[in-house]
Formats: structure tokens, sequence, C-alpha cells
């Protein structure tokens, strides 16, 4: 976990329209799969779906914990989004044990299709990238049958795909982004960069493992959005703020 070697440079979608390169190291990749590996309870009996663009840094999650634990991983192609229904039918068809979906393509799925939306086969379902919908967490738990577990997680390019993580559960706060994975730390601060109490508004600091490089050919963005963590006894360690 400690080589600082640049493992992919990767352009997310941002709201500058610049497009910027993130430099992602080694470390926080290999962190992001060792702890996803473990909460997710991944054996070579499962058979994940890997949904996302490989051009898109959460294909990175979809691939390589699953693959770490010799589970078998299945491509999704176009003709699963024909509609919720057809994809529900290949779930089923191909054996899937796991899906890990945009937040939006789970609702409209979870608030289409009656009864049991996912087949008995999928033992747990993960949902990220966007908020979490009410209606259809509410359509989620309201409904009898067959219900995977379901994991939200949280995590910009900038901190290596995921940097938190929650069960969902009937209770939990739609809202609620969870708790940073392993290696990883999470802060609230105000404009003087101190916590703020709970409750109180703030913006999020993510620290650990895996904080990213910076940006490519940007050191003046990298200064701007990678700061010295000062609540780290790690020589060097860095803040990226989202």
């Amino acid at each position: 976990l400690t080589s600082r070697h640049l493992a992919y440079v990767t352009y997310p979608p941002g709201s500058t329209g610049t497009p910027k390169g993130v430099m992602v190291e080694q470390r926080g990749v290999v962190n992001m799969i060792a702890a996803l590996r473990v909460t997710y309870a991944l054996s070579d009996r499962d058979r994940a779906l890997q949904f996302a663009s490989i051009s898109f840094d959460v294909s990175a999650e979809e691939i390589f914990p699953v693959l770490a634990a010799g589970a078998a991983l299945i491509l999704r192609t176009d003709a699963w989004l024909a509609s919720t229904k057809v994809f529900v039918d290949l779930c089923g068809a191909f054996g899937v044990t796991m899906v890990n979906l945009p937040s939006q393509f789970w609702a409209q799925m979870t608030l289409e299709l009656p009864g049991a939306a996912l087949p008995g086969s999928v033992r747990q379902a993960v949902i990220g990238s966007e908020a979490v919908n009410p209606a259809a967490l509410k359509a989620w738990f309201g409904r009898a049958g067959h219900r995977p577990v379901l994991f939200n997680v949280y995590g910009p390019t900038e901190a290596s795909v995921d940097a938190t993580l929650l069960e969902v559960r009937a209770d939990t706060p739609w809202s609620s982004i969870g708790r940073p994975i392993s290696n990883a730390r999470t802060y609230i601060l105000d404009g003087h960069s101190e916590p703020v109490p709970i409750g109180v508004a703030g913006e999020l600091y993510i620290g650990g493992l895996g904080v990213a490089r910076g940006y490519l050919n940007g050191p003046e963005l990298t200064a701007e959005r990678f700061v010295a963590d000062r609540f780290s006894g790690e020589a060097g360690a860095r803040l990226y703020r989202t």
C-alpha cells in the first residue's frame, strides 16, 4: 500500500468546463480494492456485473476487487439497457450475484418494477455517483420478497474512486454517505479549516491513502484543492477539498 507509482490519469466530468487529468497513485487503487473486497465479502462464488464504461473510474471499483477475489466478471452490453425488465431478466439468466449501479439507474429500476426488482441470485447491490432518490429508497424497503443488501458509496476521482461507504437500512437517512473506507479519513471543516460541530454545515475534506497525486500539468489547481493535512502525523500528508 506504500507505492507512490502513478496508476493512471483519468479525466472526470467537472463543473469548470476545462478537462483536468487526475493523477491517481497505485496505493490508492490498491487500498480501494482491498477495502471493498472485505466489505462486500467477495469470493470465487460471486458473479459480478461490470456496468460502467471502462473510461469511467468507477469501472476500477467494479473490476479489480472482483478479480482479486477470484470471482467472475459479467461484461454488460448495450442489450442490457433495452429496458429495466430486460436488465433484470439478464441478471437472472447470467446468475449475477452483485450489481454496481448508478443511483439514478437503480432508482428507475426500483420505481418501475413491482415486486422483487432483482432476481434471487443477486445478494447485494451497490449504488453511487449520484445522490440517492428518497422515493426509490422508500420503495426498495417497502417491497415484499427478496431484497439484496444495499450499499451506497461516495467518492470523487481525486480520492481514488471511493472515500466513504454505507450499508443502507430502512431507517437510514437518504442523504447519508456513511463512513470512510479503510485507510481513509474525512473531515467537515469551516472557512478557517477548523472542524465544525455536529449538525453545522461545512466543507468535506478527504484524507488518507486514496488522495490522488494532483492534476496533470495543473500545479495551481493542485495547490488549491490538495492542501496540507494538519490532522495527520504523516509527513507530507494532504487533504483533498471536495
